[in-house]
C-alpha cells in the first residue's frame, strides 16, 4: 500500500491541493488526511472512489498499478527542483567555506 500513500500525496500536490483541501472534500480531518499520505491508515473503498473524482484519475492510477503520464511529468520535474536546490544548497556551502578561508586570511595578514 505504500504506492497509494505516495500518489495520494503526490496527486494533491499534482492538483495544488492542501491537506485541508481535501479533508474538506471528503469530510475528514486534514490529520487523517495526513496519515494516509503516510501510509498509518488507509482511506476506505468509497473514499478512494472520492478521491478519484477530486484527481480526476483512475482507482488503478492512485493505487499505481496503471501509469498517470501527467503524474509522471509532475514528479520528473519536482524531482529536478529537488535536485536543483540540492545543488544550491552546495554552491551555497562552498561560497560559505571560501569567504570564510579569505576572511581568515585577512585577519592573518593584520
Amino acid at each position: 500500500m505504500m504506492k497509494l500513500s505516495e500518489n495520494l500525496k503526490n496527486f494533491r500536490l499534482l492538483r495544488g491541493m492542501s491537506q485541508a483541501d481535501v479533508a474538506k472534500l471528503v469530510h475528514r480531518s486534514p490529520n487523517v488526511i495526513s496519515n494516509w499520505e503516510k501510509g498509518t491508515n488507509n482511506p476506505d473503498v468509497e473514499i478512494v472512489y472520492q478521491l478519484c473524482e477530486i484527481f480526476n484519475v483512475t482507482p488503478n492510477m492512485i493505487f499505481g498499478v496503471d501509469k498517470c503520464p501527467e503524474l509522471e511529468k509532475f514528479m520528473h520535474e519536482k524531482n529536478k527542483m529537488i535536485q536543483e536546490l540540492d545543488d544550491m544548497i552546495q554552491q551555497r556551502e562552498e561560497l560559505e567555506k571560501r569567504i570564510k578561508e579569505y576572511g581568515e586570511k585577512i585577519s592573518r595578514r593584520r
